[in-house]
């Protein structure tokens, strides 16, 4: 059996979220799991802390420590990015794993990175399909993860429904705020919250208990929570935004919304696309069975080199810092050659 080794964002320890990935990979390879604290500034890597050397495939998930991809002596790495975390990064980030294998969990990270020439695999995640759980009409769960998504927005949201009962999850990401509802709301919503809970069986069973579900972030690398939320027969209310809308079609399956102009949104036959929102998961978890198959040959192929960069050799710098070098000569020569045409011109009219 092949030796993978498996490096995660350390963060994932407490989400699960990358556990779907690592079990599948267990299936085939005798997996190491290690994390990466890099993202934590309140946490350091040590030099030799883990040996990265005698395996015969890496996998970085989420992502790359340059200083830990720098000592990999492997020659099958793959990098499994997510689009929350890398679809505002140019093509000079990406130059450093140009010869690296890629597995794409979002369309749209796909099609940016297969144009220039890195050898990707585009895959689309889905969890099983849970029994049915009948929930409480006119409920509500929010998990506030992010500032952005906070009450207010979603409080706009409810506006013109009969929502009449809210959870609030109390769990918001490194670095992000809570925003709390006011003493008012709290009465007039029925208030309940959580923070983070002992089990994922203890969040599932609030979370189901609802019928409406808010998805928690602006983008998603895959979307396990709003992916779970959907097929519990859910209906759910996201962002316009990868990857929740690679799988949500607005009014069908769920609901879709501008997170910078939203506007109250008109529920009609809930029943009818939670149905469908099931029905998504199902035939998408017939599709996942057989994409697993595609991994595990993605990651056994040979690497391929890209030759992109060697056709677009500036795609490999930072555009901001081009402009910055650029500006270096018009500060300081162009104003040189603008007196010497002065002192020529007049030279010229003596004459």
């Amino acid at each position: 059996m092949k030796r993978l080794l498996f490096i995660d964002h350390s963060f994932h320890q407490k989400t699960g979220s990358s556990k779907f990935f690592v079990d599948m990979l267990k299936t085939r390879y005798q997996v190491t799991y290690v994390v990466d604290t890099s993202w934590d500034q309140n946490h350091t890597i040590k030099e030799g802390h883990h040996v990265y050397t005698g395996y015969d495939i890496v996998v970085f998930w989420q992502q790359i420590n340059q200083r830990i991809f720098k000592s990999i002596d492997c020659k099958n790495i793959v990098y499994v990015p997510m689009y929350d975390g890398c679809s505002d990064r140019g093509l000079d980030y990406w130059y450093a794993f140009r010869n690296i294998k890629i597995i794409n969990f979002s369309k749209n990270m796909e099609l940016l990175l297969a144009r220039a020439g890195f050898n990707t695999l585009s895959v689309k995640y889905f969890p099983k399909p849970t029994e049915k759980i009948d929930a409480e009409e006119g409920s509500c769960f929010f998990w506030q993860r992010v500032t952005e998504i906070n009450w207010p927005l979603v409080k706009n949201l409810l506006k013109d429904t009969e929502i009449s009962t809210v959870h609030i999850h109390r769990a918001v990401d490194p670095g992000q705020i809570f925003y709390p509802p006011s003493i008012e709301d709290i009465h007039r919503y029925r208030m309940t919250f959580s923070d983070w809970f002992p089990s994922k069986q203890e969040y599932e069973k609030i979370m189901c208990s609802k019928q409406i579900y808010i998805a928690p972030r602006m983008k998603e690398g895959i979307g396990l929570s709003f992916l779970e939320a959907m097929a519990a027969g859910r209906v759910v209310v996201a962002p316009n935004f990868p990857t929740m809308n690679e799988y949500i079609i607005h009014t069908e399956n769920g609901y879709l919304y501008d997170p910078y102009a939203p506007v109250p949104i008109e529920f009609r036959n809930l029943d009818r696309i939670a149905e469908n929102a099931v029905n998504t998961i199902i035939e998408g978890r017939r599709s996942w069975e057989v994409e697993k198959e595609k991994i595990f040959e993605f990651v056994e192929s040979p690497m391929k080199k890209n030759h992109y960069f060697a056709r677009h050799p500036l795609e490999r710098c930072n555009k901001k810092d081009i402009i910055k070098y650029m500006k270096i000569p018009i500060k300081y020569i162009m104003p040189y050659g603008v007196v010497l045409l002065y002192k020529k011109l007049k030279k010229s009219r003596k004459a």
